[in-house]
């Protein structure tokens, strides 16, 4: 089963700087040249904004770095980049970017570094999934000691969750995070919050409906992933997650063949899903 993430997913399902500065030395700055600069930190930043939404990630880097190398502070830059080295699957960049930043961040608004310290904990979690040893596999967090990363990331959660609570992706993180260690009220309870915030985030449904799963209330995990692609039906995961509790009764099989096949149309990389459903 699949999980989405606005940043991450669960372990047991699928569970997520080069910087080219040119130094000109001036003795003094017109304000219509620091509206120029400005400009143009900005465009950069627009700019890997797109290649962002296209997952063109080592291009969006590129232009993020541009950006960055006119406002060294443009903290929305950095974050984008941090978001392309995740698509990159690149984490220990990133968790380096996220050490930087949060280290430039000590005069900055509480807000600004709770979303560093939520991208750093998603960081954490994904270097533990795709680098420790051996690799995990299904529910390996389920029993023994708790990673060393994952602790760390949901003490980033809850850091940033005390600078701002209303962080509705710290909730979602923190939510991924426990039910990846089998934490699942403590899961379900993380979603909820993020629900209060902002009851349409088709994400947070999907993900909500896959810890009920595990806790086998296969009606309440329905109920989410209906709502999530009543929210977003071009969410895939939703759409093959909610085949693989519909394959779970015998009479509904046809249902849940065509769940598949939407959710595969959508994105072909869930291919693989179909050799974990109970037709299989």
């Amino acid at each position: 089963m699949s999980i989405a993430i606005s940043q991450g997913s669960l372990a047991m399902r699928l569970f997520a700087m080069r910087l080219l500065l040119t130094l000109i030395i001036l003795t003094s700055l017109s304000a219509d040249a620091a509206l120029a600069v400005e400009k143009s930190a900005a465009y950069w930043y627009e700019e890997g904004q797109k290649l962002l939404e296209n997952k063109s990630y080592e291009e969006a880097i590129v232009s993020f770095d541009r950006s960055i190398g006119e406002d060294h502070r443009n903290w929305n830059a950095w974050y984008g980049k941090g978001k392309a080295l995740y698509g990159l699957e690149k984490y220990d960049d990133g968790l380096d970017l996220c050490n930087q930043v949060l280290d430039s961040l000590k005069d900055q608004p509480g807000n600004i570094r709770a979303r560093f310290l939520n991208l750093d904990g998603i960081f954490c979690t994904a270097y533990e999934n795709k680098y420790s040893v051996p690799p995990t596999k299904g529910d390996s967090y389920c029993s023994g000691d708790i990673p060393k990363m994952y602790l760390s990331a949901l003490e980033r959660y809850d850091e940033a969750l005390k600078l701002d609570s209303n962080l509705i992706s710290a909730w979602n993180s923190k939510g991924i995070a426990l039910g990846s260690l089998c934490q699942m009220d403590g899961s379900i309870e993380s979603f909820d919050k993020a629900m209060l915030l902002n009851s349409t985030l088709a994400e947070v449904w999907n993900n909500k409906g896959v810890s009920l799963d595990w806790m086998g209330k296969h009606n309440e995990s329905m109920a989410c992933y209906n709502r999530a692609i009543e929210l977003k039906p071009d969410l895939a995961v939703a759409w093959m997650n909610r085949a693989r509790t519909l394959s779970l009764n015998l009479s509904l099989f046809s249902l849940a063949q065509q769940n598949a096949s939407i959710a595969i149309e959508l994105d072909p990389s869930l291919e693989n899903e179909l050799t974990r459903m109970t037709w299989s």
